[in-house]
């Protein structure tokens, strides 16, 4: 047991082994009515009773970490666009923006740092497990909550590619279009006068298919306001390539 192993990946004699493989040394005695049989199934139920305790409260407290991201993202400044001050209030918030963008890229690059210093081809430091946490995994998971947060707030749409000319040649690609149902602040006034009366809106749950006649019209209002953002209030619908090429110079910040 003092002597080096002879495979990394084996370390453990062969008598060792050999005994693991082939004894129950938590059950020496097996059988129904074995008291060996009935205690390995009360300390397997424990541990695993015990492991859930943690485990579960964990996990309900990542989930509401998700909740409250989305709730910060939903989350309108009411009344700002007929405040007095409000280029004023316009330069902050795109600040706001900027100091969100610079601080997901900075945690991005603490994690890539680490990765850089810890990979055994570059500089092998064999940092512990709980460094890997702190100042890789837990910058990453900060980095895209902040980099999400400035996504929900700086635009109403995203513009994506379907590559299928990977398999199916050139000249098939596909695209889609997401519009962000999403209350800024600027909307008409039937539709805040409705998310003001509805914390939920836009995001009320789809179980209820009987929509009223105010929550309908809330919805179209507030798609049809999320278009017109995105492609101008004189724009005039005429062909979908052209819809799709406006969505992209709006994302891309040259639209006319």
């Amino acid at each position: 047991m003092q002597r080096h192993p002879d495979f990394t990946l084996n370390p453990e004699p062969q008598p060792i082994r050999h005994l693991r493989t082939f004894s129950n040394y938590l059950t020496q005695k097996t059988g129904l009515t074995s008291v060996d049989t009935w205690t390995l199934i009360a300390t397997y139920l424990r541990n695993m009773f015990l492991n859930w305790l943690v485990l579960i409260s964990w996990l309900a407290a990542a989930m509401m970490i998700l909740r409250l991201h989305l709730a910060a993202i939903l989350l309108p400044p009411e009344g700002w666009n007929l405040s007095p001050d409000y280029l004023q209030i316009v330069r902050r918030y795109d600040v706001g923006l900027t100091i969100l963008l610079v601080i997901g890229f900075l945690l991005i690059a603490v994690a890539m740092a680490y990765s850089i210093l810890d990979v055994p081809s570059t500089g092998n430091a064999r940092f512990s497990q709980n460094r890997f946490l702190k100042y890789r995994q837990l910058p990453l998971l900060m980095a895209s909550l902040v980099l999400t947060e400035w996504w929900g707030m700086i635009n109403h749409s995203a513009f994506g590619t379907i590559n299928y000319s990977a398999l199916g040649g050139p000249g098939t690609d596909g695209s889609f279009i997401y519009i962000k149902p999403v209350v800024s602040g600027d909307e008409p006034p039937d539709v805040a006068n409705y998310a003001a009366a509805h914390s939920e809106f836009p995001h009320e749950s789809a179980t209820d298919q009987w929509f009223g006649e105010s929550q309908l019209e809330s919805y179209r209002l507030l798609g049809l306001h999320a278009v017109e953002v995105i492609c101008g209030k004189d724009w005039i619908p005429s062909t979908l390539p052209l819809f799709f090429e406006t969505v992209k110079k709006d994302l891309a910040g040259t639209k006319a």
